[in-house]
């Protein structure tokens, strides 16, 4: 990542199928797909997902850098799994050329490239090569952020409904405890829960 060319989307692509799809590296055993118990078959590893993490948190530490922003990973991350495009399919080239995915399936890398959403508006096309020094990545438990848009993109948001029930919850809570302290909870709003 030192390199300015793979941090800009173009580049990050050619990494991706360079270092990973080109060199082999097998989704389909490693994301379990077929799979019918996936986590418990010995070749499950998410190392192409720990990766995407790992730039994850580069692009959150130094957000300038990177000409993508965290969506056009989570997108990256979504469609390995979700199998819509033939990038991530197979464990290796061979296998992929048996599969004919180029005649059958659309590049992931056509999708991701005609969207503006997945520009950096903090990108600084004028950051010089940078120096490895400078490039340190703080690595402390403080400083990780963890990557909600992939690791929770199924949690449902708490509604305006549901913290206002959670709160007259509380607030019950709060008025039988008062009650079995001997305090007669006599209050105005003591009535509304």
């Amino acid at each position: 990542m030192l390199d300015p060319y793979y941090r800009t989307m173009e580049g990050f692509e050619v990494l991706i199928e360079k270092d990973f799809v080109g060199f082999g590296h097998p989704f389909k055993s490693r994301l379990g797909h077929g799979v019918e118990d996936a986590f418990s078959s010995k070749s499950f590893s998410p190392v192409f997902i720990q990766f995407l993490d790992c730039v994850y948190q580069l692009l959150y530490q130094f957000p300038s850098l990177f000409e993508f922003n965290g969506r056009f990973l989570t997108s990256i991350a979504f469609h390995s799994y979700s199998l819509l495009y033939g990038t991530f399919i197979g464990n290796c080239e061979k296998e992929r050329r048996s599969l004919e995915l180029v005649k059958q399936t659309v590049s992931l890398w056509t999708e991701l490239n005609s969207k503006e959403q997945f520009k950096n508006p903090l990108y600084d096309t004028s950051c010089p090569l940078v120096n490895p020094k400078d490039f340190y990545c703080d690595t402390s438990a403080a400083r990780f952020k963890l990557w909600k848009e992939f690791y929770l993109r199924w949690s449902v948001p708490e509604t305006e409904y549901e913290k206002k029930r959670v709160g007259r919850i509380r607030g019950a809570e709060c008025v039988s405890q008062q009650e079995c302290n001997g305090d007669n909870g006599n209050d105005a709003d003591a009535g509304e829960v």
